[in-house]
């Protein structure tokens, strides 16, 4: 069974707000727990709010692996959005925006594409 895709969504997010937020992410030891140190730091200095144990940084949530990533993200995803756009079938949102307005504007662009105004 063949589909027809009706269109390709990119989350535009530039590389320093995304390396600001991976390198600031933290985790709980024990429970999982996530947090940022801007957006969502801790209650209690370094300890999880669910189960106080001890909340640490990942060993890959660094500067120059996320970076890394980054590098390999564009590489591989580039060809795709030049693709999905020269078939003016890409659609993109600024993920740097509210997420509640991300998902406002995602649900705007589903909601067009399947009433045929997109």
């Amino acid at each position: 069974m063949k589909l027809k895709l009706d269109t390709a969504l990119l989350i535009e997010v530039p590389k320093g707000f995304i390396i600001d937020r991976m390198t600031g992410r933290r985790v709980c030891t024990t429970c999982g727990a996530s947090y940022h140190i801007k957006y969502n730091p801790t209650k209690n200095d370094g300890k999880c709010d669910v189960c106080g144990s001890v909340v640490i940084q990942r060993a890959d949530d660094n500067e120059a692996t996320v970076s890394e990533r980054l590098e390999i993200y564009d590489a591989q995803t580039q060809p795709l959005i030049d693709y999905y756009r020269k078939k003016n079938l890409l659609a993109e949102v600024d993920g740097t925006q509210a997420i509640n307005d991300v998902f406002k504007n995602i649900c705007g662009i589903l909601g067009a594409i399947n009433s045929d105004e997109y």
